[in-house]
Formats: structure tokens, sequence, C-alpha cells
């Protein structure tokens, strides 16, 4: 629920991405394969975060040992995860990974091996190995971390709750 001012009055702030973090996101998803074979792969989302906003800057791929049907990110990866928000300055406002085929459900594995859950953590599957782009994120399958579990959000919470930045505007007449 939003007030006009678009401050979330559920306590989840609202997520605002910058558009290149999106098509940089979707790159860094297709790379995960050994040879031929397609593996997930994982990206972390990091940014400001503004209270009722949480701005998306950047976009980490951590070291991962991937596989067709796995990731996993070891704690000594996850820590050159955190050097690095702390040198830039950022926190940690999501994970996006890929999965297999249309699968866009979170595991058991997926709740396990979250990197840090915390209140509002978003956790983002996309399907296909990533091969299309992120967005729209109604294609994918987008949980947030609440009351100590992840929770799938509809498609009408998704568009309510994200918000893309566009790198340009152009409002020249032609």
């Amino acid at each position: 629920m939003s007030t006009a001012l678009g401050v979330r009055t559920d306590g989840s702030p609202t997520i605002v991405i910058h558009e290149s973090v999106i098509a940089e996101t979707g790159r860094l998803l297709r790379l995960s394969k050994r040879g031929w074979r397609k593996h997930e792969g994982v990206v972390y989302w990091a940014g400001r975060d503004l209270g009722s906003e949480c701005l998306v800057t950047t976009c980490i791929a951590p070291n991962a040992v991937t596989s067709p049907g796995s990731f996993h990110v070891s704690a000594e990866a996850n820590a050159h995860v955190i050097i690095l928000l702390n040198k830039l300055g950022l926190v940690l406002v999501g994970q996006v990974h890929s999965h297999p085929g249309n699968l866009i459900g979170h595991s058991g594995g997926d709740d396990r091996g979250a990197f840090m859950p915390f209140e509002n953590l978003i956790s983002i599957v996309v399907p296909n190995y990533g091969r299309l782009d992120p967005w729209p994120l109604t294609k994918s399958g987008v949980h947030r971390f609440v009351g100590g579990v992840f929770r799938k959000l509809t498609e009408v919470e998704v568009e309510r709750e994200f918000q893309v930045l566009p790198a340009a505007c152009d409002l020249r007449r032609t």
C-alpha cells in the first residue's frame, strides 16, 4: 500500500532501478555457463537506502560455483562482496539468479542459500537461464523476505513496488 508521495505504508521500500543495471544483470546472468552448457547464474543488486526507496545503482557478480541446476557463493566470496559494498558506500538490496526452463519459484535451496537474508531483501528468479532480459519483472519470480520467510509478490505488487529510471529522456520535438 502506498501514500500519494510514494512512501509505502507497509514498511517495505519502493525499489528504484536504473535501466542500465537491468541490462547488465541480464548480461552477467547469460555469462554463467561451462563451455556450451548453460548454468544458473547469480548477481547481487546494490545501491542506496533512501528510507522509503532503495535506489539500485550497481550489480555485482560474485565468485560462485554454478551448475545447470544450482549455484553456491562461499562465505569467502560473500566477504569480498561485503568489502566492496563498504568501499563503495552501498547496501545490498537484493539478489537475482536464474533457473532452467520456466521455473520462477524460490526453492528450499534458494531460501537456504540467500545472501544475508534480512527484512525486505529482494530475491528475483529469472527463468530460462536469463536468456531474455529480466525486465519486465512480472515475467520473473520476485520474492521479498518478510517475517523470516521469502514470499512471492503478485504481479500487481511487482508493478507497484518497482520503478525503472531511464538512462536518458529525449523531449525534443521532431
